[in-house]
């Protein structure tokens, strides 16, 4: 059985539509705000794939079939301030490809390819609510350790780091 090829693309506009349909899948929408519209979801992620924010999305791609999205943010406040660190927020939004081991598979392969090699991040954040156990366990697989619990808005947050491998000599 071969396995099927990850690969991330640079979100694009005609992405909206699906991004909207992930949102609400009940797996997703638990997790995630729900968007009202189209419209709700361009006037948030517009700016950022025309590059007027500093978050950086991806469309996740199995077999060149876009499953997810993938986001890198900023690190805010509550990460602490680590030069050269950045957080990652990530969604398979399409239900026939969850339960089946791809998020630590996708989470580790968008770490090492997007954000230590191509944007020269040397840390990566990621802080999933507490009970969202399978993003956690995810996170864990591909190499995220915890760092500290938080709160935000009533809710507990799990703080989860990578970092990049040190070049062997």
């Amino acid at each position: 059985m071969t396995q099927s090829l990850i690969s991330f693309r640079l979100f694009r506009e005609e992405d909206f539509s699906r991004l909207l349909a992930w949102f609400r899948a009940p797996h997703v929408a638990r997790w995630w705000p729900v968007p009202e519209s189209d419209a709700a979801v361009a006037a948030k992620y517009l700016p950022r794939i025309r590059g007027e924010e500093s978050v950086y999305m991806y469309a996740i791609l199995l077999d060149a079939v876009p499953i997810g999205m993938a986001q890198i943010c900023p690190v805010d406040q509550l990460h602490g301030t680590i030069p050269a660190a950045c957080s990652l927020d990530l969604l398979i939004g399409d239900t026939s490809f969850i339960n089946r081991g791809l998020g630590p598979r996708v989470i580790d392969a968008f770490v090492v390819a997007e954000i230590f090699e191509h944007r020269g991040f040397s840390i990566c954040f990621a802080d999933p609510d507490e009970d969202n156990q399978r993003s956690v366990r995810a996170f864990e697989k591909a190499g995220f350790e915890l760092l500290r619990r938080f709160q935000r808005e009533g809710q507990t947050f799990l703080l989860l780091a990578r970092n990049c491998p040190k070049p062997s000599l």
